[in-house]
């Protein structure tokens, strides 16, 4: 078995995976409301979908459920927290409500995102300005689902900004836009700028391959943090619940596959963890440019980034 080497994995700022708003209600069922050990260095990140301007302006006047945040961050003690405004629609937000963003964010989490919007380009560099001087690391946060132009321009500020540590995108599906990906791989292949992909996919089905575990095809792109995508608490249907199997992590194969023991939820807090863990050893790979000695133990994974041509096919 491949071990990380501690002296690398203790210089590792960053968490490789951040649980979302569904995570934590798995916490509090399954753990009691307490972080576990296996999940440790993982990050926390809040995702506000905002589909209007009222309901932006009410999230951040409300002192009740900022303060429910400080908490819950202080009592959970993430390895870092971290937050992201994701707009639904095309509304306009005044750059004065977008400044009121950033300081929402500056008092309650440990790095602050500009989210950029492509209607009102401008106002990106505006913000930029304005956390200036603010003690926290900036990303700034965009659409894949936004056109080539548009990700382009948005990536060159923050290659060019000294201040910006990295981009956060929201994922789109990868099979129909791999286009997209690659374009963000080309623009920061040559740049030490951290990559983060919010509300992506837990699998994904391509080619032959099923219930592969999407992080692992989207680091082979650059991207190195990932928060998965959630649904929000839904009403319970009074209908009997379909039986289904129970998948779980196999970092043998990195595909979800059928397991049994765990519960749904407790399963799912598990996968966090163990991804993270797999991908910790897949980026110390990346970063010392052998993905191909990584992706040689692992079949079905070498067979995937031959398919999409990003490492060569071995004789």
């Amino acid at each position: 078995m491949e071990q990380i080497n501690t002296e690398d994995k203790e210089q590792r700022q960053e968490p490789v995976e951040y649980l979302n708003d569904t995570h934590l209600v798995d916490l509090e069922i399954v753990e009691q409301g307490k972080l576990p050990e296996y999940l440790k260095e993982c990050g926390y990140e809040k995702i506000f979908r905002i589909a209007s301007l009222k309901q932006l302006t009410t999230i951040l006047e409300d002192k009740e459920q900022k303060e429910t945040i400080k908490k819950l961050i202080k009592k959970l003690g993430f390895k870092k927290s971290s937050c992201v405004f994701h707009r639904e629609g095309n509304f306009i937000i005044p750059l004065e409500i977008q400044k009121q963003m950033l300081d929402y964010q500056a008092g309650l989490f440990d790095d602050i995102t500009i989210t950029f919007l492509r209607e009102q380009p401008n106002d990106t560099l505006q913000c930029i300005s304005y956390v200036e001087n603010k003690n926290k690391d900036v990303f700034v946060y965009a659409d894949l689902s936004d056109t080539s132009n548009s990700i382009t321009a948005v990536s060159q500020i923050v290659i060019d900004n000294k201040r910006i540590c990295g981009m956060k995108f929201k994922s789109v599906r990868f099979n129909k836009n791999k286009d997209k990906y690659t374009l963000v791989a080309d623009l920061f292949k040559n740049s030490e700028k951290k990559l983060h992909l919010v509300l992506c996919n837990k699998t994904i089905k391509i080619f032959k391959h099923e219930n592969v575990a999407f992080e692992f095809i989207a680091s082979a792109y650059g991207f190195k943090s990932f928060c998965e995508y959630f649904q929000g608490q839904q009403r319970k249907k009074s209908s009997t619940p379909k039986r289904f199997i129970l998948l779980g992590f196999n970092k043998d194969s990195l595909c979800y596959e059928k397991t049994r023991g765990l519960g749904y939820r407790a399963q799912r807090l598990r996968d966090v963890g163990n991804v993270a863990n797999e991908l910790e050893i897949c980026h110390l790979r990346l970063a010392s440019d052998k993905l191909g000695v990584y992706a040689k133990t692992k079949p079905i994974f070498e067979d995937i980034l031959i398919r999409l041509n990003v490492i060569p096919k071995t004789k």
